[in-house]
């Protein structure tokens, strides 16, 4: 009895104990690791849903692609104007809404095949090559302007294949009834018919002037804890990575047109080529011939674009120019 409370004895257990707790902690199942901090590591997310975070770089590509949707229907709008808006906003309730969807149809099992999976990868253009799926490419455009693994995209793919299962499985299970049908008849037919005008904000985009200095210290001034709180909440809106500004020249040919009018199509751009390397100016020559109606009145002017805001093989050769470069002609499913 008194050999087990010796003081040394006790110590020396109390010793063994606490190197076999942080030996668990550190190298047992779900630890860190030796070579990991004991401190969290804080990762870059643009919202949190139950737990699950929508990375910073996800909404950073939805968001310019909703943008490059805009100016391809001739609604081109600079940032600051998309900011009023809302459409940060559209686009993030947007993934949201998704997310949601995603975690509920996990949770009733509504999950894709792997078939189903494959298949949508094989039909994506950006995936093949002389309209064919190409593994190689798929994992450069993966690389270059998905940034992420073919493990991550696929996880994320399915994962919004499961939304869309939930939503189309309760769009088929909607029933009407006819006393719906009925009260929905009778409270829209109880109104008067008018016709009214929309007036969009891009349509006087250009007409606002811009404010003077002084006017921005005035408003800065009285409004600095509005600005800061602003800030504090949309502060992953302001951090932009690498972008570039460019021009070009669209000329058009329909991806199931014969061989001989894509050859035509490729002649005309590289003769514009050749009136570029002889001193002719690209913006002129871009309000001249070019057929993208979006750019086209400013002379190709595509603005400050991330490379996810295009597709890999122009976003590939916009990147690797140095500035003031033309760069060779470029084939786009566009």
């Amino acid at each position: 009895m008194n050999e087990h409370l010796d003081p040394r004895r006790l110590l020396s257990y109390l010793f063994i104990v606490g190197i076999a707790v942080l030996f668990a902690l550190q190298w047992g199942p779900g630890s860190r690791g030796c070579d990991k901090p004991f401190t969290r590591v804080a990762t870059e997310a643009a919202a949190t849903v139950n737990g699950q975070e929508i990375p910073l770089q996800d909404f950073r590509r939805e968001y310019a692609n909703q943008l490059a949707y805009l100016r391809e229907q001739g609604n081109p709008i600079p940032e600051s104007l998309a900011r009023q808006m809302g459409i940060p906003k559209q686009v993030l309730d947007r993934l949201v809404n998704t997310e949601l969807l995603a975690q509920a149809a996990e949770k009733e099992g509504l999950l894709p095949s792997d078939l189903e999976l494959r298949d949508l990868i094989r039909k994506n253009s950006d995936f093949q090559k002389e309209g064919k799926f190409d593994g190689e490419r798929y994992r450069e455009v993966l690389r270059d302007y998905y940034r992420r693994t073919d493990v991550e995209y696929e996880a994320d793919l399915r994962r919004r294949l499961s939304a869309q299962k939930l939503l189309d499985l309760v769009e088929a299970a909607a029933v009407v009834s006819d006393d719906e049908v009925k009260a929905k008849f009778f409270k829209e037919g109880n109104k008067a018919q008018a016709t009214f005008v929309r007036f969009q904000p891009t349509m006087y985009a250009d007409k606002v002037q811009a404010a003077k200095p002084e006017e921005l210290a005035a408003f800065q001034k009285t409004h600095e804890k509005e600005i800061a709180d602003y800030y504090a909440a949309n502060h992953f809106l302001y951090q932009q990575p690498e972008r570039v500004k460019a021009r070009h020249i669209l000329i058009k040919a329909a991806t199931e047109a014969p061989q001989d009018k894509k050859d035509e199509a490729k002649k005309k751009i590289e003769g514009l080529k050749k009136e570029l390397a002889a001193g002719k100016d690209f913006a002129d020559l871009a309000k001249q011939f070019s057929e993208d109606t979006g750019s086209k009145e400013s002379g190709g002017d595509l603005g400050f674009n991330e490379r996810s805001a295009w597709v890999p093989e122009f976003a590939q050769a916009a990147f690797s120019l140095k500035p003031g470069e033309v760069s060779a002609p470029v084939e786009t499913k566009f």
